[in-house]
């Protein structure tokens, strides 16, 4: 179905994947993986036809699509053959409402009403749509936008289905919901997936290839992958391939760390509803955060968690309520003084025409915060990009950026939505490390929202979560027990 053969790739003068070659055959089931910024979305994008839209001078090598040159297929055919769902899901929405983004995806291909609802009703049932009908897909939370895309993508069955990062943003059950229903593909339906949580494609893929530096470097099956010990996996930079595994502390500071239990921020009861006549999505939130401590805010896709941080960082207003910093009742433009937000849609945060421009906007560039700026970049693995445009950037060289601009500025707390997704083991462990630092040398408090158990039990001192249209509930971390902690996922 699909070859490569010495494909190679340049953006902005930097080779950025060298003689790929590849060959995919109808019905496999395809993972790529590897490290994050390896190449693999720019894999994809050579792939799903979006190099149609490249400088041809910038493109080596062959790209067939059923034995035709990628570039040689019509847009319009190549949308039919091709189901995609993006890294970021927003850049492909087209209509008002969740159930209009179907019926549009499946009136391209079908024209008799009655199929066309029957197609269109298994669709909801299968992808749990039928609470967020209604919505705006720009309304969604970003799981629930991945959700939506990937049901769109798959309504006309295509022969093809590409996905990038699917599961960053989805909670437990529902990256194993995406699972589930990637196992009943049709037989025929070829998938090539990129992914760094592994753990719920195991029974699905075929193959697992591995990229890394630009090229394919191996190739494993499942049995193999489950074969590497910690410590291969580690040197490749794969994530633990089970969920269930308790993730080791990674740097003294997180086990030495001390609480500082002064009162820095406190909401309460706080109620939030997108519309005045709609149920509250937040009710009665009431919780603290103290000097120098990281607390990690969970739940199901869609229960409020990007919203309460949007509050208390100054951006959205609840209705009723009040937010406290250091015991003084605080309105957006204080919040705003002392809450950074960094954002699960990185691209809105990124301004400039450089990443060291950007790491310095609206900083003077002294020699103290020069000497940080390189201490941050060495440490995110970003040293050496300094001249590279943001929008160049991987998914995860992008969200290591955002975190580095948002600590040189040491806010008295940073809000950090989703901020493993796209991550490698070796960039989170790296992430972990320097929220760490940040924490005991410059008194920074952190709320992280995320649905990786995992990387939450290193890092956080306790746990928040929120359910829908209920009061969250406060749970300290033991460090012992992870098993227990991990049931709050469920």
């Amino acid at each position: 179905m699909l070859k490569l053969k010495n494909v190679s790739l340049k953006i902005n003068n930097k080779k950025i994947l060298s003689n790929i070659n590849l060959e995919i055959n109808a019905g496999e089931k395809i993972a790529l993986i590897g490290p994050s910024g390896s190449g693999k979305s720019s894999l994809i994008q050579l792939i799903n036809g979006v190099s149609q839209f490249l400088d041809p001078d910038n493109i080596e090598g062959t790209i067939l699509f059923e034995n035709r040159s990628i570039t040689d297929w019509p847009v319009a055919e190549l949308t039919n053959k091709i189901g995609n769902v993006f890294q970021d899901p927003r850049n492909q929405f087209f209509a008002n409402s969740v159930s209009d983004e179907i019926n549009l995806k499946l009136s391209s291909n079908e024209f008799d009403e009655r199929k066309l609802t029957h197609k269109r009703n298994k669709i909801i049932k299968e992808f749990k749509l039928n609470d967020i009908l209604t919505k705006r897909p720009v309304n969604l939370s970003s799981g629930q936008k991945q959700t939506v895309a990937f049901a769109a993508a798959t309504a006309n069955n295509p022969d093809l289905l590409i996905m990038d990062e699917p599961s960053a943003n989805l909670d437990l059950q529902e990256a194993v919901h995406i699972g589930n229903l990637l196992s009943k593909l049709e037989h025929k339906t070829t998938l090539i997936i990129s992914e760094h949580r592994l753990f719920f494609l195991l029974p699905i893929i075929n193959r697992f290839i591995y990229v890394n530096n630009g090229a394919i470097q191996r190739e494993f099956t499942a049995k193999e992958l489950k074969e590497l010990n910690d410590n291969q996996l580690d040197e490749l930079g794969l994530r633990p391939l089970s969920i269930y595994d308790s993730p080791k502390k990674s740097t003294p500071i997180t086990q030495n760390k001390k609480i500082n239990k002064q009162e820095l921020l406190r909401t309460e009861n706080v109620d939030f509803s997108y519309h005045f006549n709609h149920e509250m999505l937040l009710k009665n939130v009431s919780c603290k955060i103290n000097s120098n401590e990281i607390v990690g805010l969970v739940g199901k896709n869609g229960v409020g968690k990007s919203t309460f941080a949007k509050i208390i960082s100054g951006l959205k207003n609840q209705r009723k309520g009040k937010i406290f910093i250091q015991n003084h009742v605080s309105r957006k433009w204080s919040l705003q003084k002392y809450v950074w937000y960094v954002m699960q849609e990185t691209t809105y945060q990124l301004f400039t025409d450089s990443v060291w421009n950007e790491l310095f906007l609206n900083l003077k560039q002294t020699p103290k915060l020069i000497n940080e700026g390189q201490y941050l970049l060495q440490e995110l693995n970003l040293s050496g990009y300094e001249q590279r445009h943001p929008a160049t950037l991987s998914g995860g060289e992008k969200q290591r950026l955002v975190l580095a601009t948002a600590l040189i500025h040491h806010p008295k707390i940073i809000i950090l939505d989703e901020p493993s997704s796209g991550l490698d083991e070796k960039s989170l462990n790296c992430i972990i490390n320097v929220i760490n630092h940040y924490q005991q040398e410059h008194d920074i408090s952190f709320f992280i929202i995320s649905h990786d158990p995992q990387f939450l039990f290193q890092i956080c001192d306790k746990i928040i979560k929120f359910e829908k249209f209920s009061k969250p509930k406060s749970v300290d971390i033991d460090n012992d027990h992870y098993t227990d902690f991990l049931k709050l996922f469920g």
